[in-house]
């Protein structure tokens, strides 16, 4: 099921709650508290259209 697990570092408990983008099938990813802080906190990166891309490959 889609968002049983953080789309980065696959946590499944507690239920990552945080919406982070769309996958390339077009459901919706998820990210933890920890995962999500860290993406908010790099918006205003010269990346931050590939930040999550970045994220999910390099786990």
């Amino acid at each position: 099921m889609m968002g049983d697990a953080c789309a980065v570092c696959h946590v499944r408990w507690p239920r990552p709650r945080h919406p982070l983008g769309d996958s390339p099938e077009g459901g919706e990813l998820y990210g933890c508290d920890e995962c999500a802080g860290f993406l908010a906190g790099h918006e205003d990166s010269h990346e931050n259209g590939h930040l999550l891309e970045h994220a999910l490959v390099a786990h």
